[in-house]
């Protein structure tokens, strides 16, 4: 399975997300930083690898229909007691 890791921007949240998850690369709004995010990955495949990896794991576990749900109901009961 081609396991793609992340280049996104380094929006407050989702980079910390990214760093700690070791899942991908936020950059700036600078496009050489961009460039530069890619071709270290399209360099390195242990690296891509590794990243995919992470990243599956991470969507898997945190971002699937049943944590969302979870996570839906548990805003419900706050609001509602």
């Amino acid at each position: 399975m081609g396991l793609k890791p992340v280049v996104t921007s380094d929006i407050k949240g989702v980079d910390d997300l990214l760093r700690h998850s070791n899942a991908g690369i936020a950059v700036t709004e600078d496009p050489v930083e961009l460039a530069n995010a890619i071709i270290k990955l399209l360099k390195d495949e242990k690296l891509r690898e590794l990243m995919g990896k992470n990243v599956r794991e991470l969507v898997i576990n945190n971002f699937n229909w049943k944590h969302t749900a979870k996570k839906t109901i548990e805003v419900f009961e706050r609001v509602l007691t």
